[in-house]
């Protein structure tokens, strides 16, 4: 298959209402069903199963009785859902709709929790700032499905909050249905159960019912029996990937835009997590000695499998289900290239997973021998209904401008230039003597230094001439900035989708494409 997707068109769409869907979206029909016929004519083995089996296997991991329908699907970290990613559910929905298939979205649950703390504009001494509402303790790399669920105390007590802050503007916002949908589910393992549920009401206004699965725990299967079977060819593929992505952007080093996965002595990394109770993500590591494989979760060994009962998935299946496996997860490209080759027809990816996706693309070729299946990104702007300055970064450029000018040419701004004719012609003077002494007697320092000294001097006394020139150039050039800061609040894309009045998200839906 020939890559459709253009890489360079790959940016946040500028303007409110704007979306960016690459390919084309007159071709996503025809995407997912080249995409489907591929997979089907190019199969390849994993263990000592097909891969069409794998896909039996992952799809009835999510829903046995859809298997063989078209699947288009996404997936997303359980945040507060901003109207970029949440365009991405709009188009999986239309899409899956128009095929006759299933909307599908993989909520990547054991990603790291990046905040805990709902961001609301908010209006405070007439000045708008963003305000950080916190809903649960923050600790640094543990996974969402770590956070525990908000009792209806604590949930109430969030909203009466979130209302506090966002004022006003909250009783027209879908925040009160978002809570609603949260109280929903009667007996949540976490909190990502109650958001998902609160972000389910909000889609479910717009006609979008996805099918939600968590990605830990449908992933892996006879891809993670293979990936421990074949570790060493699994990580140098990986690693070959990384690094001739990095030739292709001309990125320096092994770090960027993912590090390499390393060895330690006999081990090797691996691209997963070890979540355990309490503690952080850690990184995964393998040690085989014979038919033994040792699994470590940093120094720590978690488990040792038998390399003979991962060969083959009748054997491998009861060793790694509720065992060891329970507790791996698959880091962002080991999900993506899960997904791709065993869950989807299609994959739609945001702007920045598109862009790491070549790194999928590539790995794929080398470890699979196998063209990759194609993928679309999806991505929005929506900004709320907030009183933005008319301010631009060229008018701070301008306003800086102005402020040097009128330090080094205060005759240009005085209100009444007529006024200081004698400070004007001594400038003039000046001005005249020092372009002389450069050009005539470029070595007549201690005179070049007068002159300049009493240039300054001079352009000083002008600007005190007019009292408060300086200061009406800054105060304004500071006017700028402040706004300019605002506007950064006021214009944020990324503010969560239950923040926005009905109206506003209709407003989204009606420009993004049918099928």
């Amino acid at each position: 298959m020939q890559p459709v997707l253009d890489y360079k068109e790959l940016s946040t769409p500028p303007g409110h209402g704007d979306s960016l869907i690459l390919p084309s979206p007159h071709l996503l029909p025809d995407l997912a069903q080249s995409n489907r016929h591929h997979l089907v004519e190019h199969e390849f083995e994993v263990l000592d199963l097909s891969s069409l089996d794998c896909r039996h296997l992952a799809r009835t991991q999510v829903h046995a009785g859809l298997i063989d329908r078209i699947w288009i699907t996404t997936g997303h970290q359980p945040e507060f859902t901003h109207p970029g990613v949440w365009a991405k559910h709009v188009i999986t929905q239309r899409l899956a709709d128009r095929l006759g298939g299933v909307a599908t979205n993989l909520i990547v649950d054991h990603d790291a929790i990046k905040s805990t703390a709902l961001i609301v504009p908010s209006q405070q001494d007439h000045r708008w700032r963003m305000v950080a509402v916190p809903f649960a303790p923050y600790r640094p790399g543990m996974p969402w499905e770590a956070l525990p669920p908000l009792s209806r105390s604590e949930r109430e007590d969030l909203a009466r909050r979130v209302k506090e802050t966002y004022g006003a503007r909250y009783d027209n916002s879908l925040m009160n249905l978002f809570f609603a949908g949260t109280a929903d589910v009667l007996e949540p393992q976490d909190w990502v159960d109650q958001k998902v549920m609160g972000r389910r009401a909000i889609d479910a206004m717009f006609e979008v019912r996805l099918l939600e699965t968590r990605a830990h725990e449908v992933w892996g299967g006879p891809f993670l029996a293979q990936m421990l079977l074949d570790a060493e060819r699994f990580v140098l593929c990986y690693n070959e990937a990384l690094d001739e992505y990095r030739r292709q952007l001309h990125i320096k080093g092994t770090v960027h835009p993912i590090p390499n996965l390393v060895r330690r002595g006999q081990r090797m990394e691996l691209p997963i997590w070890a979540v355990r109770r309490d503690r952080p993500r850690e990184r995964v590591f393998v040690e085989r000695q014979s038919d033994r494989i040792e699994i470590f979760a940093e120094d720590d060994p978690i488990g040792t499998l038998a390399a003979s009962d991962l060969r083959r998935w009748q054997t491998a299946r009861p060793v790694l289900e509720g065992g060891i496996a329970a507790g791996l997860r698959p880091r962002a490209l080991t999900l993506t290239i899960w997904a791709r080759l065993f869950l989807a027809d299609l994959f739609i990816h945001g702007i920045g997973g598109a862009k790491y996706d070549r790194i999928t693309d590539i790995f794929i070729r080398k470890y699979y021998q196998l063209e990759p299946p194609g993928i679309c990104c999806v991505s929005a702007t929506l900004r709320l209904d907030l009183p933005a300055h008319p301010v631009s970064a060229k008018d701070l450029r301008e306003a800086q401008h102005r402020l040097r000018d009128v330090r080094h040419n205060p005759q240009r701004y005085l209100t009444d230039p007529q006024g200081p004719q004698a400070l004007l012609a001594e400038e003039n003077e000046r001005i005249a003597r020092n372009d002389y002494l450069r050009e005539h007697q470029p070595d007549a320092h201690f005179e070049r230094r007068h002159v300049f000294a009493r240039l300054r001097q001079v352009k000083d006394d002008l600007a005190a001439f007019d009292a408060g020139i300086l200061e009406r150039f800054t105060a304004q050039r500071d006017r700028i900035a402040r706004e300019l800061a605002e506007n950064r609040v006021l214009c944020n894309r990324e503010y969560f989708i239950g923040l926005f009045c009905r109206q506003d998200l209709q407003f989204l839906c009606d420009r993004l494409p049918q099928f």
